[in-house]
């Protein structure tokens, strides 16, 4: 489970610049009051470098979906991934 997405990463030399991005949850922890998510966005191309690293929380449904599917909700929610494509 991963999304796409183009988002802007800061190169120290170059400044912004936008990349097509394959961004994944790499992390959950958290109990039953708050689930906390470490998202990695990586170079969606044959390299998949790793640029940017993200966090976002979110309160779980404990009747829901599995909290691999609540966490990347959660990241679709943020402004800089809303519009992502699942892949």
């Amino acid at each position: 489970m991963a999304i796409r997405k183009r988002i802007t990463v800061n190169v120290p030399i170059a400044g912004d610049i936008e990349i097509d991005a394959y961004v994944r949850v790499a992390q959950i922890t958290g109990n039953a009051d708050n689930m906390n998510v470490i998202i990695q966005s990586l170079r969606d191309d044959a390299a998949m470098e790793l640029v940017r690293t993200d966090s976002v929380s979110f309160v779980p449904d404990l009747s829901g979906a599995n909290f691999f599917e609540q966490a990347y909700a959660a990241v679709k929610a943020m402004p800089m991934f809303s519009g992502a494509a699942d892949c």
